[in-house]
């Protein structure tokens, strides 16, 4: 558990959009949210439940790519996104 919390310090430590940025929150079964700084952005989708769920994304998302901080994989958004029970990405 002490290995996830150092990596989510160094996420935020190493992106100014995560400490000062603009703020966009979407509430749902899925908590997403966007912080933007300059030229870094950062996405956060965490699916709150129990159960797999879809998030319909806004346009403002839709077919943009990301980089997981956690796994470093790129991953695309096209329309919407299903997480698992309580998966993240961030």
């Amino acid at each position: 558990m002490l290995k996830l919390y150092q990596k989510l310090i160094a996420i935020r430590a190493a992106n100014q959009a995560l400490k000062t940025g603009i703020l966009n929150i979407f509430l749902l079964d899925i908590v997403a949210f966007s912080r933007k700084a300059l030229n870094n952005e950062v996405l956060i989708l965490v699916n709150v439940r129990n159960s797999n769920k879809s998030f319909a994304l806004p346009n403002t998302l839709k077919n943009t790519t990301w980089k997981d901080a956690m796994s470093g994989e790129t991953f695309k958004l096209i329309s919407e996104i299903e997480l698992k029970a309580f998966e993240y990405k961030c």
